[in-house]
C-alpha cells in the first residue's frame, strides 16, 4: 500500500473514532461543531472521512469530546 492510501486509510478511520465518540457522548454534529466554531457542514465532512483536517482541528476536536487525542488515531 503506498503512503497515500495508507494516509487516507489513517483518515477515514479516525473519522470513524470521532463519529463513535461524540455518538457515545450523545452529541449532535451542530453542537460539537459550534463549540469547535465551525461551520457543521465542514465538521461532517470530517466526520466522513472526506476532509484532511490539520493536527490542530484534530487537537480541537478531542478537547470537545474530553478525550485524548491518541484515542482518535490508535489504529
Amino acid at each position: 500500500m503506498n503512503l497515500d492510501k495508507k494516509y487516507d486509510s489513517l483518515i477515514y478511520q479516525t473519522a470513524k473514532k470521532i463519529k463513535k465518540t461524540r455518538e457515545t457522548k450523545s452529541l449532535s454534529q451542530a453542537q460539537i461543531s459550534k463549540l469547535l466554531g465551525m461551520d457543521v457542514k465542514n465538521y461532517q465532512r470530517i466526520e466522513g472521512g472526506r476532509h484532511h483536517f490539520s493536527f490542530h482541528t484534530l487537537f480541537k476536536i478531542s478537547q470537545v469530546l474530553g478525550c485524548k487525542l491518541k484515542d482518535l488515531i490508535d489504529q
